[in-house]
């Protein structure tokens, strides 16, 4: 699980930016991000956006997933 700061406006634009990559992402501020096989379980609390790894492909490691994350919510923050 890692939680990541984020204003509602930057939490905005990650929205905006998954859902162009294709992500398959709830209007709701918590429910199940899902992306090129992989669920993440979401909550954003309207100051803190938490993650959770709910599935994966057996050959994709965690740290591999933490780190594409890590580089879509520091996007978010640029904006």
């Amino acid at each position: 699980m890692k939680t990541y700061p984020l204003t509602p406006q930057q939490f905005s634009v990650l929205r905006t930016r998954l859902l162009e990559l294709g992500a398959t992402l709830p209007a709701e501020n918590e429910g199940t991000l899902s992306y090129s096989g992989i669920d993440l379980k979401y909550h954003y609390d309207g100051a803190a956006l938490t993650l959770s790894i709910l599935k994966r492909p057996i050959f994709v490691p965690a740290s591999m997933i933490w780190e594409k994350v890590d580089e879509w919510v520091s996007s978010s923050l640029a904006s």
